[in-house]
């Protein structure tokens, strides 16, 4: 017997498995007596929805659907001395235990491009720039899947997208030991204090291949391949 397709990739769990799995739901610390079938935490407003379910390939698992298959996440770059130099914002992951440098990125509103994602992410957390929607520039490739495993991204064009933003040497300066956005030049980040970031740096790209956030590590990879294969600026191996 088929089962009833929960999600775009999972069924619920079958009949036969469903007291062998060994799992126990749990809603307000109150346990769900019944072996679990199916079950789903769904965000109307966001449109996000988190599946438990039965896999094709003869599991049971769980599934993550948002809108656009994954976010966007940007890579602002800059050379400066000679030497190029990728920008994080510094902030608290409770799953880490502590900040981490990552580049902007984040969720698709319903509704909202990739594009329109990546430079609404890029105001809130790293800064207002001016002629914002010029400067960010799609790397080449198609969409991403840091997690695909659990994340469903089948549609066309779904999955996480990849930008990059060019910095000039003249908005950076160098300060308290870091080379960081020149002070007072823009407007900060409209979501700093909503999100807890911390700040934002430049780093050297050798640094940024050891980022410890996937989708970052992703995009740094998508990046220099760009540079490589002759995307604006020059990258010296070294």
């Amino acid at each position: 017997m088929q089962e009833a397709l929960i999600s775009q990739t999972l069924a619920e769990i079958p009949l036969e498995m469903q007291g062998k799995r060994g799992w126990r739901l749990e809603i307000n610390d109150e346990s769900y007596a019944n072996p679990v079938r199916s079950a789903r935490l769904i965000n109307d407003r966001m449109k996000i929805q988190v599946t438990y379910g039965w896999d094709p390939g003869g599991y049971d698992t769980l599934r993550w659907r948002e809108p656009g298959g994954g976010g966007a996440v940007t890579v602002p770059y800059a050379w400066y001395s000679d030497q190029l130099y990728l920008g994080v914002v510094d902030q608290p992951r409770a799953t880490l235990g502590k900040a981490i440098g990552e580049y902007p990125q984040g969720f698709l509103d319903p509704g909202k491009t990739h594009f329109e994602a990546a430079t609404e992410e890029v105001a809130e957390e790293l800064a207002d720039l001016p002629r914002l929607e010029e400067r960010i520039k799609k790397l080449p490739g198609g969409p991403g899947n840091p997690q695909p495993t659990i994340l469903e991204a089948g549609g066309d064009d779904e999955g996480t997208h990849y930008f990059a933003l060019e910095m000039l040497e003249q908005e950076l300066e160098e300060r308290e030991g870091r080379l960081r956005l020149r002070s007072g030049l823009y407007r900060a980040a409209s979501k700093g204090m909503a999100e807890k970031i911390l700040g934002s740096r430049f780093i050297p790209w050798q640094e940024a291949l050891l980022l410890k956030d996937g989708r970052s590590c992703l995009a740094t990879c998508r990046f220099l391949g760009w540079l490589a294969s002759g995307g604006k600026g020059k990258l010296i191996l070294a």
